[in-house]
């Protein structure tokens, strides 16, 4: 009974980990933080109400779009029903979050948990690999090793711990702007917000960099002027311009960009520009668009129709592409469902906003803002890692409200 008693008290806690392990292992904690709580739910006959299990429902109702198109699947019922398995987190997550808040009597979670654990496996994995880049020297482009040997440490594709560490950045934004901090543990949490964003830096992520900035600047607007809004404002400069001449992975991706805009090759050439690659897919899913806007191609189809384009491109340009998938979230959804689709997407995207609103949460704002951001150039929804953080992140902050009201975040 004890062992029931601390993994439902620390249920959040595991959900937070998750997202720094590997995969299976993820879904191993998940279960264990699903299954103990609505253990400890029966034994202590706990009674969920109708209302709450059909708030659970509709925050994971888009989901069920993906099911009713399995009758109709044919030929690639395999590739839907694979999709079907990935995405089933969207419906299961809400009621993790209902089964946990229910059994801990919605006490609210302090997600500098979630802060610690990134900062502690960022730091990890950039000690790995300044060793392995002073035993190896390797003569990749810098930036290109570096994500390359990030993602292989930590088993994460480095947009989505570029996510991580942008909200960990926002939390530790939220906690100072509502003085959640006490004053002696002040010093450690700059020091620690800047070690983050040194992070953020050397992965360089495009949408959860440009995120935090916008973020950091309605922030920085609205402080009250003194010493202490420009002392902040010249040391983030100061960090950024540094960061430019010595971390080489971020002065590459400025390069790249910066090639990109003006249309030359400097070192980097052009099918090495991750910007380049992106606007050929963006052409790709906009012409795509132009004849299934209204109808979809259905979720289990859309990859497959891709694969076509990709090769009939290959075939006339006489260049192997590949094959990717449309590398933005709207697109996918659009191309996948048709004009219905998108329309419920948005839909549950402006709930979340609505809710965020009338809540005066500003971490849940943030968090949406960051999400939408990072829509635009990666499917989220399609990766295991995202679903997950949208999914449980997203029915967490749902449930906020209720739970603020009845317990006091503690300072720390």
């Amino acid at each position: 009974m004890k062992l029931l008693n601390f993994i439902t008290h620390n249920a959040y806690k595991l959900a937070a980990i998750s997202f720094f392990v590997p995969l299976r292992l993820q879904v191993l904690l998940l279960f264990i933080g699903t299954a103990v709580p609505l253990a400890s739910i029966i034994i202590n006959k706990q009674r969920i109400s109708k209302n709450e299990y059909l708030t659970a429902v509709l925050l994971g109702s888009f989901y069920f779009l993906y099911l009713i198109y399995i009758p109709f699947a044919g030929v690639n019922l395999h590739p839907l029903l694979f999709l079907c398995e990935k995405k089933l987190s969207l419906i299961i997550l809400p009621f993790t979050v209902l089964f946990i808040n229910k059994a801990n009597e919605n006490k609210p979670f302090n997600w500098m948990f979630f802060v610690y654990a990134c900062a502690a496996v960022c730091l990890t994995a950039n000690l790995y690999i300044l060793i392995d880049y002073i035993i190896h020297q390797p003569s990749l482009l810098f930036q290109v090793y570096y994500r390359q040997t990030f993602e292989r440490i930590t088993d994460t594709h480095p947009t989505y711990i570029g996510i991580y560490i942008a909200f960990s950045i926002l939390v530790l934004i939220y906690r100072f702007q509502n003085k959640l901090i006490s004053q002696k543990n002040i010093p450690f949490h700059i020091i620690l917000f800047f070690f983050l964003l040194v992070f953020l830096l050397l992965l360089s992520p495009k949408m959860p960099l440009i995120a935090s900035l916008l973020i950091g600047l309605y922030v920085f607007l609205n402080l009250k002027s003194g010493f202490k809004k420009y002392f902040i404002l010249s040391s983030l400069i100061a960090l950024t311009v540094s960061g430019y001449f010595l971390m080489p992975s971020f002065q590459q991706r400025w390069q790249e960009t910066g090639c990109f805009i003006s249309k030359t090759e400097n070192s980097i050439s052009s099918f090495e520009n991750s910007l380049a690659v992106r606007k050929i897919i963006l052409e790709i899913d906009l012409s795509m668009l132009e004849a299934f806007w209204i109808k979809g191609t259905g979720p289990g189809n859309l990859q497959a129709y891709l694969d076509n384009y990709y090769y009939y491109i290959s075939v006339n340009t006489k260049t192997s592409f590949g094959s990717y998938n449309t590398h933005n979230e709207y697109l996918n959804v659009w191309l996948s469902f048709g004009i219905i689709g998108i329309l419920l997407f948005a839909l549950l995207l402006f709930f979340h906003f609505w809710k965020a609103y009338v809540s005066g949460n500003l971490l849940y704002t943030y968090f949406l803002v960051l999400i939408c951001f990072c829509f635009l150039t990666e499917n989220l929804l399609d990766r295991q890692r995202g679903v997950i953080f949208f999914a449980l992140l997203g029915a967490y902050f749902w449930s906020e409200r209720e739970a603020i009201k009845k317990n006091e975040i503690d300072i720390s």
